[in-house]
């Protein structure tokens, strides 16, 4: 898999100004995200706003690839009084290449604490958005990095020691809060060196969201109230508690219907699901995320739940199931998403 990761912010509310709903389910290190609210997005939708230097969130681990690409949309109030990490890439536990902004809206480039280089004309003003890539090829010699804004190259850096740990990759990703003045993120995503697509740059995305509407094909939960599932699963942010779909049987699955996407244009990186779950039970259960698309099922490999508060599991589908080529806005649209039990 190349496409390894989407975030747009837009399946934890719709309140601006309010804190995420669920954020610390979906990541796998977090710190101080009480001071991260909702904000208007980049093209719409929403975007997330991270106040304070003290604030971050991590993905878990994605890959063992040498090749590690990040985009964002990126906007800053004001720039930071000081020099002020806001990404990182990680190996395991140790920092290794980290992006820094300073105050004059520049960026430099570490490997954990040694600078390696600075943008030149990177600045795109405050209180503007911009689109922000970076990919890293992690080597301790023949390491390169490329950093674009605007999909215009800022800094290029060949022949470097790009390698801070043991491993020669870097399989987490970490954003950063920015002290006093914040930052707004939105549309990420994550590529590898892997596959023969969605392996470089993919240049200025946008990602949208969107969410049950009806009843698919099967239909084996059990709802918690009422007779549709569908309308239990639907809510932005979840609601966990308050409506539901369970089962506790092996092989059963609900699939349903989502709400069309539109304006989209010819390119379509991917597709992220995300399912809320949480076992209720003392036997150990995992989750298989299902995409049907016309007849074709396609199944995720089980992943296991392991905790009775709520967690977010997510499956990246780059192509079309039934079509085994990339996603087209009508294929989104007819197919239907869902979850099995493992």
């Amino acid at each position: 898999m190349s496409l390894l990761w989407i975030e747009g912010g837009e399946g934890f509310g719709t309140s601006i100004g309010v804190a995420p709903t669920g954020l610390d389910r979906k990541y796998n290190i977090k710190a101080n995200i009480n001071l991260i609210d909702l904000e208007a997005g980049r093209t719409g939708g929403i975007a997330l706003e991270m106040n304070g230097s003290g604030v971050h969130f991590q993905t878990f681990p994605l890959t063992t690839n040498p090749t590690l690409i990040i985009g964002k949309g990126l906007k800053f109030p004001d720039y930071p009084g000081a020099t002020t990490r806001l990404l990182a890439l990680y190996d395991g536990v140790t920092e290794g290449v980290n992006v820094r902004c300073k105050a004059d809206g520049e960026f430099e480039v570490y490997r954990a604490n040694t600078l390696l280089g600075t943008t030149t004309g990177a600045a795109v003003g405050q209180n503007n958005w911009c689109h922000f890539e970076i990919k890293v090829v992690t080597n301790d010699t023949t390491g390169s990095i490329e950093l674009r804004v605007n999909g215009s190259a800022k800094l290029t850096l060949t022949s470097q020691d790009t390698q801070a740990g043991s491993n020669a990759y870097h399989d987490m990703v970490r954003f950063l809060g920015v002290a006093s003045t914040g930052q707004h993120i939105d549309d990420i995503y994550i590529c590898d060196g892997s596959g023969s697509a969605n392996n470089n740059f993919l240049g200025n995305m946008k990602v949208v969201g969107i969410f049950p509407t009806a009843e698919g094909d099967t239909i084996n939960f059990t709802p918690s109230t009422g007779t549709d599932n569908s309308a239990l699963v639907d809510e932005n942010p979840p609601n966990d508690d308050t409506d539901y779909v369970e089962s506790s049987t092996v092989g059963q699955k609900d699939l349903y219907q989502y709400g069309d996407v539109s304006g989209l244009g010819n390119t379509i990186a991917g597709l992220q699901i995300n399912t809320d779950v949480r076992e209720t039970d003392a036997s150990s259960f995992s989750l298989i995320t299902v995409v049907k698309s016309n007849v074709t099922e396609s199944d995720s490999a089980a992943s296991a739940i392991g905790s009775t508060s709520y967690v977010t599991k997510t499956r990246v589908v780059a192509q079309d199931p039934d079509t085994s080529a990339a996603w087209t806005q009508a294929g989104i649209n007819a197919a239907q998403f869902g979850m099995k039990v493992g």
